[in-house]
């Protein structure tokens, strides 16, 4: 199931991720977005998330990012 096909059913990626729950295909759908399909679904990501909180920024302290294997890339 391609995401422009769930866009086309549902109306939009907005519309998709505003009907809470997702099913398990949707959410499928949605890990599954293309190059040029993600810009839509970021941005509709970005105006739920900031309806449901706006403006708040959060950050784990327990991830851990392994900067010497990046390093070692370039």
């Amino acid at each position: 199931m391609a995401l422009a096909h769930t866009i086309t059913r549902s109306g939009s990626v907005l519309d998709l991720l505003n009907s809470a729950p997702l099913s398990r295909e949707q959410a499928i759908c949605l890990i599954r977005a293309t190059d040029d399909e993600l810009p839509a679904l970021l941005s509709a990501a970005l105006e739920v998330k900031e309806r449901f909180k706006p403006e708040l920024i959060t950050y784990s302290r327990k991830v851990f990012i392994p900067l010497t294997n990046l390093c070692r890339d370039y």
